[in-house]
């Protein structure tokens, strides 16, 4: 698995992996996150990695739309992705198979985001807003639009139902 680092150049990869290690202060990075048109979200420490939330939130502000790696199997989404029994994240995201960025087919997906239209954009922008609400904590008495305690009880409330339902409770 190693070999194919054997062929870097590494004195001429080193500067760029300074730059790119930096820590940006908040207000740097949500400037960058505006500046871009997509952002990645890989897996991380945790199979759903914060970013997810993270890049709603921009994204429903006009920020990157999120380009968001997940796991190969037909069930990987729903397993990785918050509240993906009630979000449709095809409407407001990209999502790629982990094979698939892990492989050369990564360069078509690269191809097709950079065919993204500037209506496809705005059609992704408003879907991040609608969706933005499953993310944020809101105090209930001030607020009359779900937030995420509301999407967490949902969910815990679906998965008891299927509980009994299977005669598992």
């Amino acid at each position: 698995k190693c070999k194919f680092y054997r062929g870097i150049e590494w004195s001429s990869v080193v500067p760029a992996i300074k730059r790119d290690s930096r820590t940006l202060q908040r207000e740097d990075y949500l400037r960058l996150a505006h500046q871009h048109r997509f952002c990645l979200a890989a897996p991380g420490d945790f199979i759903s990695t914060p970013k997810i939330s993270e890049f709603v939130a921009i994204g429903a502000a006009g920020g990157c739309i999120p380009v968001l790696i997940v796991p190969d199997s037909d069930d990987g989404p729903s397993l990785m992705l918050p509240y993906a029994e009630t979000l449709d994240y095809c409407s407001f995201a990209f999502l790629v198979r982990e094979s698939t960025a892990k492989s050369r087919s990564m360069r078509a997906v690269v191809r097709r985001l950079a065919k993204v239209t500037a209506e496809e954009a705005a059609l992704k922008h408003a879907a991040l807003k609608r969706a933005y609400h499953a993310f944020v904590w809101r105090d209930a008495g001030k607020s009359s639009s779900p937030s995420a305690v509301d999407h967490i009880l949902s969910t815990a409330c679906a998965a008891a139902k299927g509980l009994l339902l299977r005669g598992n409770a």
